[in-house]
């Protein structure tokens, strides 16, 4: 899947999610009207649901230049695969999973993203992404 394609998909849907993902891009609207910030290389860590938003970011802004996500939601279909669900509530974004899954948010920015250690929706390392 296109990268213009699952961002295009992601920004229709993103009306659905929490005002936790807004934060991110407000805090990178004030970052760049600094005057000593550099706004075209921008790094960012995230882990558990905060990973998952930051992928979102990635996809949707290229002045982030690096996004490493640790211990992260591996993928919506593991959600729907799974009996029993450990944390993974926070990371859905609801009406996603007919377009793209989160292995094709991760592709899509290629090299700007590193995962680590990605988390099946048992609470598991999973050795999906």
């Amino acid at each position: 899947m296109s990268s213009p394609s699952i961002c295009a998909k992601a920004i229709h849907i993103a009306p659905s999610r929490h005002d936790r993902d807004f934060r991110i891009f407000a805090a990178v609207i004030g970052l760049c009207r600094r005057k000593d910030a550099d706004c075209s290389d921008i790094s960012a860590q995230g882990s558990g649901a905060y990973g998952v938003v930051l992928l979102y970011a990635a996809l949707v802004d290229p002045r982030f230049t690096h996004v490493a996500v640790d211990h992260a939601l591996a993928s919506y279909r593991s959600v729907v695969d799974t009996r029993l669900h450990r944390g993974v509530s926070e990371s859905i974004l609801p009406g996603a999973l007919p377009h793209f899954d989160l292995p094709d948010v991760v592709a899509a920015p290629g090299k700007r993203v590193t995962v680590t250690n990605p988390i099946a929706a048992g609470g598991e390392v999973s050795g999906d992404r």
